[in-house]
């Protein structure tokens, strides 16, 4: 799990990225409206 937040901020959360974040945990959707914000 922090492996995979680990990468999505090393990647620049990128929309490509996102959209297989949200399909594999809802923990990535928190990360996304941090980023959002």
């Amino acid at each position: 799990m922090s492996g995979c937040a680990t990468l999505y901020v090393f990647m620049g959360a990128q929309p490509p990225k996102v959209e297989i974040k949200g399909d594999f945990n809802p923990v990535p959707r928190s990360i996304s409206g941090k980023m959002k914000d």
